[in-house]
């Protein structure tokens, strides 16, 4: 049973609350058809989940080359041909955007699938959360890839050796971002699964 339908314009997808929860009457062609959707929540986990997935399948196809020329230092980055560049920035620009999905959209909806709402606290609320439920290593290892992410944001000459330390940190934790992803993803799809 369909309740609060209103007017159905053609080509528009028009909201309704169904007996059993959120959906969308979507209209093309003179075809009514409603997709049944769980919740606005779950809608944004699943975008998030699918952004993060994007991110992390060309992140690991970088690391793949760039460990090749790990550990960095400033002679290296010197001697580095334009295609090593090339991937090497690829990789930082893939990992700057993987840890902004997770941190913007995959915790907050997440943790919202918990059963944990932090819509309108400070990050910092959830990233102790995330740490209490054992799905961040600690609030101070997020700070700390945030940090290394901002060093290397711009490119000063006279902060080469800085900015090394910082590619190099952001290098090695790139596996540890992943286990991280692949591990608040499991735990909400359990939950989920069990709900």
């Amino acid at each position: 049973m369909l309740y609060g339908l209103r007017s159905l314009r053609r080509y528009r997808c028009e909201p309704l609350i169904a007996a059993n929860g959120l959906g969308f009457v979507l209209i093309t062609d003179g075809i009514y058809r409603i997709d049944k959707m769980s919740s606005v929540a779950e809608l944004k986990w699943e975008s998030a989940v699918s952004e993060c997935r994007a991110h992390e399948c060309r992140l690991m196809r970088a690391m793949e080359y760039i460990n090749r020329l790990l550990p960095l230092d400033t002679d290296v980055i010197e001697a580095l041909s334009d295609e090593q560049h090339a991937w090497l920035d690829h990789y930082l620009y893939r990992f700057a955007k993987l840890q902004d999905a997770m941190g913007e959209r995959l915790f907050l909806s997440g943790l919202s699938l918990l059963g944990e709402e932090y819509g309108d606290q400070p990050f910092i609320d959830a990233l102790n959360r995330l740490e209490a439920l054992n799905l961040i290593p600690s609030r101070e290892w997020w700070q700390q890839q945030r940090e290394f992410r901002n060093q290397i944001a711009h490119e000063y000459p006279d902060r080469r050796a800085e900015q090394c330390a910082a590619t190099n940190a952001i290098c090695s934790e790139g596996d540890t971002i992943l286990r991280v992803l692949n591990g608040v993803i499991d735990t909400v799809e359990k939950k989920r699964a069990g709900a």
